[in-house]
């Protein structure tokens, strides 16, 4: 033992203080000092809070339980690992939802602290709240996502017992009139997809190209921003995604098959990314996608369309693809699992449910005998025909039909 404390205890073992309270000076430690009171064993000891945090910072720390950054999609199946966040900018739209939630709860029910007192009256509640306040579909599904992902964190983190019921579980809103009513937007006609992307190069070249890219590739507008000149080949009409470098969904690579008539844009492209210092084919990526749905509904005002947002792009390539697959021969099942590998998507009933046009679809259904472009209605949504001119829409000399209608 060190000199300095067999000092110290000598010292106290022969001073007043031990002898008037003896039993305070037992027990302590050789190096504190006997100045100080002990603490009253009658007086009642009050249970401190732990401090945990805002909410929203609760929220914020079980998230990351599930944050594999730089994990791909097909990956995570094959390992069975489900409900993971593997972008970095879905983890920052999702901590940046759940912050929104956590406000929300502070503000209906002052007495919610913590993250094991949130039940699901309160996440159907947030969900009416984000459909009174006029919000779009894209963040109620946000919203909705965030919910699911924030419950799955929890329960691996051992916040929510395994037998909680869900915060939001699939399906919650069919049959709810309380609950938020989403539209789906369809696909514009061939002529409109044209006449949008005329108007949009007229104003801006670059964001043109991007819309471009979108009809006639199928390309969602992250993949046709990041895309590189690399990543064209005219020769073989393909344009061939590498996966996260550009920007696709999940990190999934795949290769689009184009038709012979868009070679030269295919050629034009190319050169372009080729000649940029970069090999990209756009500057300014990270605004590109925000400024592609501005100018969009912006010409959609001038032109009198009604706005379907630039993924009503993709929906317009899928459904023209879709019609040259079964012109070529294919079956509805072939045609749609072509259409679905060319979009991206594993899964064709995404294609059948959200992107063919419905009435087609039905018709088909239905087993109807005609040809796949007699049973579309001309200027349907998802028809990629021209719609015909005048009210008789006569066809021209080729027996095409007539040009759009005034």
């Amino acid at each position: 033992m060190d000199s300095g404390i067999e000092a110290n205890q000598a010292f106290l073992k022969g001073s007043s203080v031990a002898t008037e309270r003896p039993a305070e000076v037992e027990g302590r430690s050789a190096g504190r000092s006997a100045q100080f009171p002990a603490r009253d064993p009658r007086r009642a000891r009050i249970p401190s809070r732990k401090k945990k945090g805002s909410l929203g910072y609760q929220m914020q720390k079980v998230l990351q339980r599930i944050f594999h950054p730089g994990h791909r999609r097909f990956h995570d199946k094959r390992h069975h690992r489900t409900n993971v966040i593997r972008g970095i900018g879905t983890m920052r739209l999702t901590v940046e939802t759940s912050y929104m939630f956590a406000r929300y709860v502070r503000a209906r029910w002052p007495e919610v602290h913590d993250l094991e007192q949130v039940v699901p009256a309160m996440a159907h509640s947030f969900m009416r709240d984000l459909a009174a306040r006029g919000s779009s579909g894209t963040w109620i599904s946000t919203g909705a996502t965030t919910l699911r992902k924030l419950d799955a964190a929890c329960r691996k983190a051992g916040v929510f017992p395994s037998d909680a019921p869900p915060l939001l579980p699939y399906g919650w809103d069919e049959g709810n009139p309380l609950a938020p009513k989403r539209q789906r937007r369809g696909a514009y006609t061939e002529d409109q997809a044209r006449s949008i992307v005329e108007a949009v190069s007229a104003k801006s070249w670059q964001v043109g190209r991007v819309l471009e890219l979108m009809r006639v590739a199928g390309l969602r507008i992250s993949e046709a921003a990041y895309l590189r000149g690399s990543d064209v080949d005219p020769e073989n009409l393909t344009i061939s995604l590498q996966g996260a470098v550009n920007h696709t969904k999940g990190g999934r690579p795949r290769q689009i098959h184009l038709p012979a008539e868009h070679r030269e844009f295919l050629a034009d492209m190319r050169q372009q990314g080729l000649a940029s210092p970069d090999g990209h084919l756009f500057s300014g990526r990270r605004t590109l996608s925000r400024r592609a749905q501005y100018r969009l509904s912006a010409a959609c005002r001038r032109l009198g369309i009604e706005c379907r947002g630039t993924h009503g792009l993709r929906k317009t390539y899928a459904n023209c693809e879709y019609q040259r697959e079964r012109l070529a021969g294919s079956a509805r099942g072939e045609a749609m699992r072509i259409v679905s590998r060319q979009l991206g998507h594993s899964r064709v009933r995404i294609v059948r449910q959200y992107y063919l046009d419905p009435r087609m679809v039905e018709a088909e259904r239905l087993g109807a005998s005609e040809p796949p472009q007699a049973r579309v209605t001309p200027g349907s949504p998802g028809n990629c025909l021209p719609e015909p001119k005048g009210p008789q829409g006569a066809p021209d000399e080729a027996g095409r039909p007539g040009p759009a209608g005034q």
